[in-house]
Protein backbone atom coordinates (compact mmCIF):
# COMPACT_ATOMS: atom_id res chain seq x y z
CA UNK A 1 0.00 0.00 0.00
CA UNK A 2 1.18 3.81 -0.67
CA UNK A 3 -0.69 5.73 2.01
CA UNK A 4 0.39 8.79 0.01
CA UNK A 5 -0.60 8.14 -2.50
CA UNK A 6 -4.05 6.89 -1.92
CA UNK A 7 -3.86 3.38 -3.28
CA UNK A 8 -3.02 -0.42 -2.34
CA UNK A 9 -2.16 -2.73 -4.77
CA UNK A 10 -3.86 -6.48 -3.94
CA UNK A 11 -1.45 -9.52 -3.70
CA UNK A 12 -2.90 -10.85 -7.15
CA UNK A 13 -2.64 -7.42 -8.73
CA UNK A 14 -5.69 -5.00 -8.47
CA UNK A 15 -4.90 -1.43 -8.04
CA UNK A 16 -7.27 -0.01 -5.40
CA UNK A 17 -8.25 4.02 -4.26
CA UNK A 18 -7.95 3.70 -0.48
CA UNK A 19 -11.28 5.14 1.43
CA UNK A 20 -10.52 4.83 5.24
CA UNK A 21 -13.10 4.71 7.84
CA UNK A 22 -13.52 3.02 11.04
CA UNK A 23 -15.71 -0.25 10.79
CA UNK A 24 -16.37 0.23 14.62
CA UNK A 25 -17.73 3.23 16.46
CA UNK A 26 -20.10 3.04 19.68
CA UNK A 27 -21.33 4.34 22.54
CA UNK A 28 -21.54 1.85 25.90
CA UNK A 29 -23.84 -0.70 25.71
CA UNK A 30 -27.02 0.15 27.79
CA UNK A 31 -26.13 -2.23 31.50
CA UNK A 32 -23.82 -3.71 32.76
CA UNK A 33 -23.73 -6.83 31.10
CA UNK A 34 -20.37 -8.42 28.71
CA UNK A 35 -21.29 -7.85 24.63
CA UNK A 36 -19.85 -9.61 21.63
CA UNK A 37 -17.62 -6.86 19.74
CA UNK A 38 -18.45 -8.32 16.47
CA UNK A 39 -22.29 -8.26 15.64
CA UNK A 40 -23.13 -4.62 15.62
CA UNK A 41 -26.09 -3.45 17.65
CA UNK A 42 -28.64 -1.06 17.03
CA UNK A 43 -29.25 0.23 20.61
CA UNK A 44 -25.05 1.51 20.14
CA UNK A 45 -23.69 1.02 16.69
CA UNK A 46 -20.54 -1.05 17.14
CA UNK A 47 -19.43 -2.94 14.20
CA UNK A 48 -21.15 -1.11 11.54
CA UNK A 49 -18.98 -1.76 9.15
CA UNK A 50 -20.32 1.20 7.26
CA UNK A 51 -17.56 2.46 4.65
CA UNK A 52 -19.63 5.68 3.90
CA UNK A 53 -18.31 7.19 7.25
CA UNK A 54 -15.30 8.72 5.96
CA UNK A 55 -14.18 12.16 6.64
CA UNK A 56 -16.52 14.62 7.34
CA UNK A 57 -19.77 12.04 8.07
CA UNK A 58 -21.56 12.43 10.49
CA UNK A 59 -23.08 9.20 13.23
CA UNK A 60 -25.58 9.66 15.23
CA UNK A 61 -25.86 7.21 18.08
CA UNK A 62 -27.96 7.04 21.60
CA UNK A 63 -26.42 7.25 24.48
CA UNK A 64 -27.11 5.08 27.82
CA UNK A 65 -24.75 6.22 30.30
CA UNK A 66 -22.73 9.50 31.44
CA UNK A 67 -20.37 11.02 28.87
CA UNK A 68 -21.27 8.40 26.18
CA UNK A 69 -18.36 6.52 26.51
CA UNK A 70 -17.48 6.05 23.20
CA UNK A 71 -15.27 3.46 21.42
CA UNK A 72 -13.58 3.40 18.04
CA UNK A 73 -11.35 0.82 15.83
CA UNK A 74 -10.91 -1.86 13.16
CA UNK A 75 -9.83 0.73 10.82
CA UNK A 76 -10.00 -0.32 7.02
CA UNK A 77 -8.57 1.38 4.50
CA UNK A 78 -10.42 0.14 1.69
CA UNK A 79 -14.04 -1.54 2.17
CA UNK A 80 -16.75 -2.88 -0.41
CA UNK A 81 -20.35 -2.85 0.46
CA UNK A 82 -21.34 -6.14 2.18
CA UNK A 83 -17.54 -6.99 3.15
CA UNK A 84 -18.56 -10.30 2.11
CA UNK A 85 -15.14 -12.16 2.47
CA UNK A 86 -14.63 -12.07 6.29
CA UNK A 87 -12.54 -9.15 5.88
CA UNK A 88 -11.18 -5.58 4.37
CA UNK A 89 -8.47 -3.97 3.65
CA UNK A 90 -7.56 -4.06 7.54
CA UNK A 91 -5.16 -1.29 8.62
CA UNK A 92 -4.02 0.96 11.77
CA UNK A 93 -5.98 4.17 11.93
CA UNK A 94 -5.85 7.55 13.70
CA UNK A 95 -8.61 9.56 13.94
CA UNK A 96 -9.84 12.57 15.07
CA UNK A 97 -13.78 13.38 16.49
CA UNK A 98 -16.07 15.87 17.21
CA UNK A 99 -18.52 14.44 20.03
CA UNK A 100 -21.62 16.81 20.75
CA UNK A 101 -24.38 15.58 22.90
CA UNK A 102 -27.69 16.00 21.52
CA UNK A 103 -30.80 16.79 23.64
CA UNK A 104 -33.55 15.27 21.21
CA UNK A 105 -38.05 15.21 21.46
CA UNK A 106 -39.72 12.17 22.72
CA UNK A 107 -41.47 12.28 19.25
CA UNK A 108 -38.42 11.95 17.48
CA UNK A 109 -38.38 8.71 16.31
CA UNK A 110 -35.13 8.52 13.82
CA UNK A 111 -33.07 9.30 16.63
CA UNK A 112 -33.58 5.97 18.85
CA UNK A 113 -31.30 4.15 16.38
CA UNK A 114 -27.86 4.55 14.85
CA UNK A 115 -27.97 6.62 11.69
CA UNK A 116 -25.52 9.15 9.99
CA UNK A 117 -25.02 11.97 7.09
CA UNK A 118 -22.63 12.98 4.81
CA UNK A 119 -22.22 16.86 3.32
CA UNK A 120 -24.70 15.76 0.56
CA UNK A 121 -26.33 13.03 1.80
CA UNK A 122 -28.79 10.91 4.48
CA UNK A 123 -27.89 7.52 5.53
CA UNK A 124 -30.86 5.46 7.58
CA UNK A 125 -29.13 1.77 8.97
CA UNK A 126 -30.51 -1.42 10.29
CA UNK A 127 -29.21 -4.34 11.68
CA UNK A 128 -31.02 -7.76 11.97
CA UNK A 129 -30.14 -11.56 13.47
CA UNK A 130 -33.18 -12.74 11.07
CA UNK A 131 -32.12 -11.41 8.11
CA UNK A 132 -31.50 -9.19 5.41
CA UNK A 133 -34.88 -8.54 4.24
CA UNK A 134 -35.58 -7.38 7.67
CA UNK A 135 -32.68 -5.42 7.80
CA UNK A 136 -33.67 -4.08 4.56
CA UNK A 137 -37.38 -3.29 5.59
CA UNK A 138 -36.48 -1.66 8.48
CA UNK A 139 -33.76 0.70 7.24
CA UNK A 140 -36.61 1.79 4.64
CA UNK A 141 -39.00 2.68 7.78
CA UNK A 142 -36.49 4.84 8.99
CA UNK A 143 -35.67 6.55 6.30
CA UNK A 144 -39.52 7.52 5.81
CA UNK A 145 -39.55 8.58 9.79
CA UNK A 146 -36.47 10.44 9.07
CA UNK A 147 -38.16 12.33 5.87
CA UNK A 148 -41.38 13.42 7.44
CA UNK A 149 -39.90 14.77 10.43
CA UNK A 150 -37.17 17.07 8.39
CA UNK A 151 -40.14 17.50 5.90
CA UNK A 152 -43.52 17.52 8.09
CA UNK A 153 -45.93 18.77 4.47
CA UNK A 154 -44.41 15.28 2.83
CA UNK A 155 -47.21 12.85 3.16
CA UNK A 156 -45.30 8.93 4.53
CA UNK A 157 -46.78 7.38 0.74
CA UNK A 158 -45.21 10.42 -0.89
CA UNK A 159 -42.02 9.68 1.27
CA UNK A 160 -42.04 6.34 -0.32
CA UNK A 161 -42.68 7.13 -3.70
CA UNK A 162 -39.18 9.91 -2.94
CA UNK A 163 -37.31 6.64 -1.85
CA UNK A 164 -38.37 4.05 -4.80
CA UNK A 165 -37.62 7.25 -7.36
CA UNK A 166 -34.38 8.54 -5.46
CA UNK A 167 -32.72 6.54 -3.00
CA UNK A 168 -29.94 3.55 -3.35
CA UNK A 169 -30.88 0.96 -1.06
CA UNK A 170 -26.93 -0.72 0.51
CA UNK A 171 -25.68 -3.88 2.06
CA UNK A 172 -23.43 -2.90 4.95
CA UNK A 173 -22.50 -6.19 5.99
CA UNK A 174 -22.57 -9.74 5.59
CA UNK A 175 -19.56 -11.21 7.25
CA UNK A 176 -20.92 -10.65 10.96
CA UNK A 177 -23.22 -13.64 10.60
CA UNK A 178 -26.33 -13.78 11.84
CA UNK A 179 -26.47 -10.17 11.76
CA UNK A 180 -26.96 -8.43 8.55
CA UNK A 181 -26.70 -4.85 7.86
CA UNK A 182 -28.46 -2.90 5.37
CA UNK A 183 -28.54 1.07 4.65
CA UNK A 184 -31.00 3.44 2.57
CA UNK A 185 -28.93 6.55 1.33
CA UNK A 186 -31.05 9.77 -0.02
CA UNK A 187 -29.12 12.46 -1.43
CA UNK A 188 -30.39 15.79 0.06
CA UNK A 189 -30.78 17.32 -3.06
CA UNK A 190 -33.48 15.17 -3.87
CA UNK A 191 -35.47 16.60 -0.78
CA UNK A 192 -38.67 18.51 -1.70
CA UNK A 193 -38.12 22.15 -0.41
CA UNK A 194 -38.68 23.45 3.10
CA UNK A 195 -41.99 25.28 3.71
CA UNK A 196 -42.60 27.56 6.80
CA UNK A 197 -43.53 25.04 8.87
CA UNK A 198 -40.13 22.49 8.10
CA UNK A 199 -37.20 22.14 10.99
CA UNK A 200 -33.74 23.76 9.24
Amino acid sequence: ADPGAGWAELPFGSRCECAPFFGIIATAPPGDARHNSIPPNEAFGGNLDLKLLTRGATLYLPVHHDDALVFVGDGHARQGDGEVCGTALETALTGVFRLTALKTPAECKSLAYPRAETHTELISIAVSDASLDDATAVAIDRMLDWLTELRPALARPDAYVLLSVAADVRVTQVVNAPTRGAHVVLRKAHLPPLDDASPE
